[in-house]
């Protein structure tokens, strides 16, 4: 009798796949893949179950599960990025089974990209993404946001490459995720430039006066920007540099037209008394002396000579006149003053 079922069951191929895959799915604790199969149901008496054959060859099944009598049944622990392929037989009472069903396969496709994300500054810029995936399974590329745009690479068939292209941005920063194989490609963007292009000009001055606005001044391309001087009660304009250059003993000066940074910087000097005398002022570094010291009146027209004296152990290193030097003289005249003067003395170690 079983081999009379047996004969018939190989005759007729009485098992049938007729759905091959119904759902391919991530068995998360394992994170392998599984399939479901199912098929038609034997007719013969005795059937006692049926068998589910599988391997990664075809017809070279080195895998078997004993299903018992189901016509539906779902596969599990199956490596991803694999190729499968299955067969049912069916065996009676006495343990005789039939031959091989038809055969079906299926792909487990697996891919990944490199890299995951990747981070742009305002200006934008482009991305190269490279897509490994089983060979034969196909994939594709879309953007969700109209800021980045699929370059090339939309869709592809195992290995690839997706060429991505950012816009620049005119807002606050941004995000997105980009779906490519399957996988979500992170691009984030710095927030754009609202500001209009502008250039710094850098105001200086010196003791006994000031500028007006000083410090480092934000001009817009384009604009202009005056600055005005004024000394302090007693001194006057001694001399105003524009950009290393001197322009002259000014009260105002204005930079036209700005497409560049630029400096400005200004020097004082005391003025002529009221009395009809002059100020010279007098200043000494540590370790010396200079006689006499601080603002000394002179006549105008008249002599005044200064004497520089280090202490013990220091020699006169520098005196300076006005702002230039004039060699590490111990005393020094001047002569028919006519105008405001500064002389400063400095000493070192011997």
């Amino acid at each position: 009798m079983s081999d009379k079922w047996f004969k018939r069951t190989a005759l007729r191929g009485c098992v049938y796949l007729f759905a091959v895959v119904a759902q391919i799915a991530y068995v998360q604790e394992t994170i392998a893949a599984q399939v479901t199969l199912q098929w038609e149901a034997n007719s013969e008496t005795g059937l006692a179950g049926y068998k589910v054959h599988y391997g990664t060859h075809s017809r070279i099944y080195t895998n078997f599960i004993d299903v018992g009598r189901v016509t539906r049944y779902s596969v599990t622990g199956l490596q991803e990025g694999a190729t499968y392929y299955f067969a049912v037989t069916a065996y009676n009472t006495s343990g005789v089974e039939s031959g091989y069903s038809n055969e079906v396969s299926t792909i487990f496709c697996a891919s990944a990209i490199s890299p995951a994300s990747q981070s742009f500054g305002g200006s934008g810029g482009s991305a190269t993404v490279s897509v490994t995936s089983t060979p034969g399974c196909s994939w594709s590329a879309s953007s969700g946001v109209s800021w980045v745009a699929i370059a090339s690479g939309s869709s592809g068939t195992g290995n690839g490459t997706v060429v991505l292209n950012v816009a620049p941005n005119t807002g606050v920063s941004r995000g997105a995720g980009i779906s490519i194989a399957g996988e979500i490609f992170t691009v984030t963007q710095a927030a754009g430039s609202t500001t209009a292009k502008s250039y710094t000009i850098t105001a200086s001055a010196g003791i006994n006066g000031s500028i007006t606005p000083s410090g480092e001044v934000s001009v817009p391309a384009g604009a202009s920007q005056t600055f005005s001087i004024a000394p302090k009660t007693g001194y006057r304009i001694y001399s105003v540099k524009v950009d290393g250059k001197s322009v002259g003993p000014v009260s105002t000066y204005t930079f036209s037209n700005v497409n560049a940074g630029h400096t400005i910087d200004v020097r004082f000097q005391p003025a002529a008394t009221k009395t009809g005398n002059y100020t010279i002022t007098a200043s000494a570094g540590i370790n010396g002396s200079i006689t006499p010291s601080g603002e000394v009146s002179v006549p105008a027209g008249a002599s005044q000579t200064f004497s520089i004296a280090p202490k013990t152990g220091y020699r006169i290193y520098s005196v300076t006149v006005d702002g230039k030097s004039v060699g590490p003289v111990s005393t020094y005249t001047f002569t028919n003053v006519n105008a405001g003067h500064t002389i400063n003395a400095r000493f070192q170690p011997r």
